[in-house]
């Protein structure tokens, strides 16, 4: 027999954006919603049709020694269709922003965003990180560190968009030993792999075919390089 679900009532309010996801009644004002007692804040706010980009700092040692680097990661994981931005957005959009919170002493290296995806749209070129996403940096201690619990945080601003847009902000915590926020090696390969490559690696690449475009009324000129 299957324990019914307890439902409790809750009072919910939607501000700026958020409102274009919600019925036209239940846009800018207060109302009450039936939940499972279970439900956590963002399977509450997906089942109203908000959509809700999961962000999350993952960290790639399970203890931290003495003269080690460590790699952190803020995880992006939009809904589907969605995306955050690069660092040149393009011709719209904001890039992602993390301000990290260290220890004394210790100091972050944060490296470049992944390779994007180049999308072509009536507003004209932007340039997007769809799916899931990590950013990296590397976390190095001071010399004098002899090792012992270490608890890094981070201030992550965002802008997720698919047909609109909703800006997110978030406080992330993670605390080295704890499996919950660890990085794992698959995850930290694929991350690395996303990078740029590095101007070595650039060999043999050549100009491929020009590509002239048009968008809103303005030319847009491609110059690919082709490659190994």
């Amino acid at each position: 027999m299957t324990e019914r679900q307890q439902i409790v009532q809750i009072t919910l309010r939607f501000y700026a954006e958020l409102n274009d996801f919600l019925p036209y009644a239940l846009r800018q004002r207060a109302f009450s919603a039936g939940v499972p007692a279970h439900n956590t804040v963002k399977h509450i706010i997906e089942s109203i049709g908000i959509p809700h980009t999961e962000v999350d700092l993952i960290l790639d040692q399970a203890v931290a020694r003495p003269g080690s680097v460590l790699w952190a990661g803020v995880r992006f994981r939009p809904d589907p269709h969605w995306h955050v931005y690069w660092r040149n957005p393009g011709d719209s959009g904001l890039p992602p922003e993390v301000r990290w919170k260290l220890p004394a002493g210790w100091r972050a290296e944060p490296l470049p965003l992944p390779v994007p995806e180049r999308q072509v749209g009536p507003g004209g070129v932007d340039f997007l990180l769809a799916r899931r996403v990590v950013l990296l940096a590397r976390l190095v201690p001071p010399p004098d560190w002899k090792g012992g619990p270490v608890t890094v945080e981070a201030d992550v601003d965002w802008l997720a968009c698919e047909a609109a847009c909703v800006p997110g902000r978030t406080r992330l915590s993670a605390r080295l030993g704890e499996a919950a926020t660890a990085l794992s090696e698959a995850e930290l390969a694929a991350a690395r792999a996303a990078l740029p490559r590095p101007q070595a690696d650039a060999k043999g690449l050549r100009l491929g075919t020009p590509r002239l475009e048009t968008a809103a009324g303005r030319w847009i000129l491609t110059l690919p390089l082709e490659g190994p």
